[in-house]
């Protein structure tokens, strides 16, 4: 339906709006070699009318796509049936997706727009891919991007948020991202444009259409220029996103270790940094945290050793020094029977086993034991140490928790969780890799030995 505006001053800014919306300068400033081939989402609203109408008048070529998600009823099929038309009469070739009725019970099951925007973006890229178009071209216009801001604001979504969309990302271009729905408005009528209204968009069952209706108006009566804020606010932190983050990613850097699988930030260095909390959201942002679990990060810094935050498959625990970033340890060792013909083992270590006669070559490798075979009970077990296990360390008389000679020994608390001991007869007589027990080492009496020797010690 086309806008309704009146007066002959108002028709004369009608008229003066309508002419600024010219892609050409977009166009020319992102591809000054030339518009590549591009794909334009076509809803048959308003703004995505006005989007390809704009392309068309300026003469810049593309094809169209349309999802029909068959959420309306007739209304859907009317839609599709408009943009259809549309596309007809101006030879623009049109490509149309309907949802069968698995993905549309699937839609009005799950949370619509955002399952929604997954499914018609992850077309858009196979079609666009099939087509050999290199962009597809979205209407968003300086509403959305107020609203967008708004609600990562609301979200706690951080300064990547509170940046909003771009006019150019990845293989999407928004056009219309710096122009005000009133001149979109504006140009539909000036140039009689029709479209169809999308019923859902006048409800505030969705999380946006509630702050466009209900929420913005309000803040029109504190800012009558509250979207032409948000969209400067936005372009500010655009630019901080892109100052700081070189800055940041400098200073992550010269801090940021791997040791294996792992990443290690010193804790120490994170304190010291004059942000420290924008430190851990470059960090742990580029693997794709949220800010509510990066925020949990930050509290590790000041938590005891060995607390954690789970994210994605991922954890940061807190070792003595240092935030540890590593895959989940999902072990699953199951513990293993040593006989006394077994001469190699592969899981979940691999462990070469062997007599040894006099005289005995005392080894020195931890990754290497040496025990007294007359000590020693078959079969011997092989499994993950438990709390409240205790040993006699080799030089010592007295027994020790295991849980403390590993925090002696400094071991990383996400290493912990993989450390082996060998059992003799309800005795411990080795942990794996660190120190054999004071029962079992050999002595002048010992006729014979029993040789273990692990490789790699690390990953067990």
């Amino acid at each position: 339906m086309p806008a309704q505006v009146e007066g002959p001053a108002a028709a004369a800014l009608r008229h003066y709006l309508a002419t600024m919306i010219d892609f050409r300068p977009y166009f020319n400033r992102y591809f000054p070699g030339g518009i590549p081939p591009l794909l334009v989402a076509m809803s048959g609203g308003r703004d995505s009318t006005v989007l390809a109408h704009g392309l068309w008048r300026a003469n810049i070529p593309f094809e169209a796509a349309h999802v029909n998600y068959r959420l309306r009823s007739e209304d859907s099929d009317l839609d599709e049936s408009f943009v259809a038309s549309w596309c007809r009469e101006r030879g623009i070739a049109l490509h149309v997706r309907r949802l069968d009725d698995a993905e549309v019970d699937a839609l009005r099951t799950s949370a619509t727009q955002e399952q929604a925007r997954d499914l018609r973006y992850g077309w858009f890229g196979a079609l666009r891919a099939e087509r050999g178009l290199q962009y597809v071209v979205v209407a968003h216009h300086a509403g959305d991007q107020a609203e967008s801001v708004l609600f990562h604001f609301v979200r706690g979504s951080g300064w990547r948020g509170l940046s909003g969309m771009r006019a150019l990302r990845e293989a999407v271009l928004r056009p219309l991202l710096s122009t005000d729905p009133d001149d979109i408005a504006a140009y539909a009528h000036e140039h009689g444009l029709t479209w169809r209204e999308d019923a859902s968009n006048e409800t505030s069952d969705y999380s946006r259409n509630l702050i466009r209706h209900e929420i913005m108006p309000l803040l029109r009566q504190l800012n009558p220029g509250i979207t032409a804020t948000l969209v400067r606010q936005a372009e500010i932190f655009r630019d901080y996103e892109t100052w700081s983050g070189a800055l940041l990613a400098e200073a992550l850097a010269g801090a940021l270790t791997e040791r294996g699988q792992r990443e290690v930030l010193p804790i120490g260095h994170l304190m010291a940094h004059p942000a420290p909390r924008l430190l851990l959201w470059t960090w742990l942002g580029q693997h794709g945290w949220p800010a509510g679990a990066i925020a949990a990060a930050y509290e590790l810094a000041e938590s005891q050793p060995g607390r954690r935050v789970d994210y994605g498959g991922r954890q940061l625990v807190r070792d003595r020094d240092a935030l540890v970033l590593e895959a989940h340890k999902i072990l699953g060792i199951q513990p293993t029977w040593i006989h006394e013909e077994t001469q190699l083992l592969t899981f979940p270590i691999i462990l070469h086993i062997s007599r040894v006669e006099k005289p005995f070559a005392l080894p020195v490798d931890p990754r290497q034991a040496l025990l007294d075979l007359g000590r020693l009970s078959f079969p011997l077990l092989l499994r993950p140490w438990r709390d409240g296990d205790r040993f006699v360390p080799l030089g010592m008389t007295g027994s020790q928790k295991i849980s403390d000679f590993l925090i002696q020994q400094k071991v990383p608390v996400t290493e912990k969780p993989a450390v082996l001991v060998l059992e003799s007869g309800n005795r411990i007589a080795w942990v794996v890799g660190y120190r054999i027990s004071d029962e079992y080492k050999v002595t002048l009496s010992t006729a014979a030995a029993l040789s273990l020797r692990i490789e790699p010690m690390k990953p067990f």
